[in-house]
C-alpha cells in the first residue's frame, strides 16, 4: 500500500516539475511591448544630456515614451557572449513595458535559435531622498514566479543595471519620477 502512495507522490511531483519546465520555455507574448519604429524617422534620444539639461534648465515634466526607451536600450546594450554558455545562449535584448505604478524588464536571450525571456516587474517609490526599487514579481517565460525564485535572474539583471549605471544615475538625480501608462515621468522642480 505504502508502495501507491509513494509512486502517486512521485508521479505529482514529476508531472509538475514538467509543467513547469515547459512552461519556462515557452516565449511569452511582448506585443503589447512598444518598440521605436524606424531610427530614421526621428532623431535618436539621447537619455543622458536630455536628462542633465532637464536638472540644469529645472524644466517643467519630461514625458519619456516607452517606445523611445526601448529604442534607447536597443542601440545602447550590445550582446556579448561570454563564458561558455555563449555558444549555446546569446542575449538578444531589453524591452521595458511602462504600466502605472510599475515597469516590467523582459530580458530575452536567443537560446539554439529559441527565444527565452525573464520577466522582472518592479516598482520605484521614493523614501526620504533616495529612490527605492523593490521587485514585485517576475516570470521565466509563461511561469509566473514570485520574487523569491528570482535569484537565479539576478547577475543578469545586475548585469543590465551596471551598463546603464550613467542612465540610471541621471534618472535617479530628479527629485520626481513616476511611471505611468506607457511612459515614464519626470520632473525636475523640487
Amino acid at each position: 500500500m505504502a508502495s501507491f502512495w509513494l509512486n502517486s507522490v512521485l508521479l505529482v511531483s514529476i508531472s509538475g516539475l514538467t509543467a513547469a519546465a515547459i512552461l519556462s520555455h515557452q516565449t511569452p507574448d511582448l506585443s503589447k511591448v512598444k518598440v521605436g519604429a524606424d531610427a530614421t524617422d526621428h532623431a535618436p534620444l539621447e537619455l543622458v544630456e536630455m536628462l542633465g539639461q532637464a536638472v540644469i534648465k529645472h524644466a517643467a515634466q519630461v514625458e519619456i515614451s516607452e517606445a523611445d526607451v526601448n529604442d534607447y536600450l536597443a542601440r545602447r546594450l550590445k550582446p556579448a557572449s561570454q563564458g561558455r554558455s555563449g555558444r549555446l545562449a546569446k542575449f538578444q535584448r531589453v524591452l521595458l513595458n511602462f504600466d502605472d505604478g510599475h515597469c516590467t524588464a523582459h530580458l530575452c536571450w536567443d537560446v539554439l535559435g529559441h527565444t527565452d525571456v525573464i520577466s522582472v516587474q518592479f516598482s520605484i517609490q521614493r523614501k526620504g531622498s533616495e529612490f527605492v526599487v523593490e521587485i514585485e514579481r517576475g516570470a521565466y517565460g509563461n511561469l509566473p514566479v514570485s520574487r523569491g525564485f528570482l535569484t537565479p535572474a539576478l547577475p543578469a539583471m545586475q548585469e543590465v543595471v551596471r551598463a546603464c549605471k550613467p542612465e540610471i544615475d541621471a534618472i535617479f538625480k530628479l527629485p520626481h519620477l513616476r511611471i505611468a501608462k506607457d511612459k515614464l515621468v519626470l520632473d525636475a522642480k523640487f
